[in-house]
């Protein structure tokens, strides 16, 4: 565990979001409660001002943001089921299920996708390094957020890394993103809307 504080400062792009849920957005590895507290506390500030965590954010807000460094130093292989796709001596593609953080965070230490490679692959750990950004992301060149499912490539080596993070930086890589909605519940409700209003007052207290 570090002590260091972290400084963070950005403006918003854009007026209407509550303040909390903009800077979850911003810090995916922390939670909203977490956020909360440390606006409540004072460590997250609005124009140099303290704020509620329901303030509604204004286009042009400057957020300056005080966190402790709580990240962890090391990673702890852990044995979990992967699902593996595709693997070579330079990188694996695992098919991860909805639910999975991909990286330890504060809130995931040892139940992350990292953990998991690392207990299948041991000879990822030679790419962490606390000192780096991504130091404690050990073959992860791209992100699928936690609730997503999909594919996601890993790198097995260093020299693996640098090559897939250029091939997405580049744009050499396609990605593809299936979404799925159901309509059904919704048009049914309205259905039964659209129904009830041509019925005669009375019916409709029967109804109800």
């Amino acid at each position: 565990m570090g002590g260091l504080a972290q400084q963070l400062e950005f403006e918003c792009p854009q007026s209407g979001k509550r303040l909390d849920r903009m800077i979850a957005e911003q810090l995916q590895e922390h939670s909203r409660s977490e956020v909360q507290r440390w606006i409540r506390s004072g460590d997250i500030t609005v124009n140099g001002q303290s704020a509620r965590p329901s303030y509604r954010v204004v286009a042009g807000d400057v957020v300056h943001v005080r966190l402790p460094d709580c990240r962890p130093t090391t990673i702890e292989p852990r044995e979990m089921a992967l699902t593996v796709v595709y693997e070579d001596q330079d990188c694996v593609v695992i098919d991860k299920p909805p639910g999975l953080v991909v990286h330890p965070a504060t809130s995931h230490r040892q139940d992350t996708l990292v953990n998991a490679l690392l207990a299948s692959y041991p000879e990822m750990a030679d790419m962490i390094d606390p000192a780096r950004k991504d130091g404690l992301r050990p073959g992860i060149v791209h992100r699928l957020d936690r609730d997503t499912s999909g594919l996601i490539v890993v790198a097995r080596h260093e020299g693996a890394r640098t090559e897939l993070q250029r091939q997405f930086r580049e744009r050499e890589v396609e990605k593809v993103y299936l979404a799925l909605r159901d309509l059904a519940p919704r048009l049914e409700l309205e259905e039964g809307l659209r129904q009830r209003a041509k019925l005669p007052i009375d019916r409709m207290l029967e109804l109800s």
